[in-house]
């Protein structure tokens, strides 16, 4: 009687397996952001030898216009280049509408608007400047106040 009672409880036994368990909560699966923008500087020295002369130079502070670490710089035509996240961006200039003091600029799939909202002429063929700088990509959208330059 045991020897047929063991025969029918070892094959029960290994026959239960225990069941997943339901979580009490749906899983919902996290989709990826778009990443944060953030503009950041680069030194004079990280700018093309090209973009260097008749310029457009805008910094985050008075102290980064001294120290020459831009956020902006173009080359009065229609390069510019941005420092986001980290990188430096190359821009081309789309459109520039008579009269607005408006640039809008383009690249790997950012918008980039420039307004020159004050200038201030501080030298013969020199002005400083303060600009509203807008800068898109997708849903991420980035709204700065900047100081710079324009001249030769």
């Amino acid at each position: 009687m045991k020897k047929l009672l063991f025969v029918i409880l070892i094959p029960a036994l290994f026959s239960c397996k225990e069941m997943p368990k339901q979580p009490k909560h749906p899983v919902v699966e996290e989709v990826a952001e778009e990443p944060t923008l953030a503009v950041t500087t680069f030194p004079l020295a990280d700018v093309p030898e090209d973009m260097i002369g008749c310029t457009t130079g805008l910094f985050l502070s008075q102290h980064d216009k001294t120290k020459n670490n831009f956020v902006f710089i173009n080359d009065f035509e229609e390069n510019a280049i941005v420092g986001i996240n980290g990188k430096q961006v190359k821009f081309k200039l789309e459109e520039s509408p008579e009269g607005s003091h408006t640039y809008i600029y383009g690249a790997e799939g950012y918008k980039l608007t420039i307004k020159i909202t004050k200038e201030v002429q501080s030298g013969y063929e020199n002005a400083d400047v303060e600009a509203e700088f807008l800068l898109q990509r997708g849903s991420s959208i980035l709204r700065k106040t900047l100081v710079g330059y324009r001249g030769c």
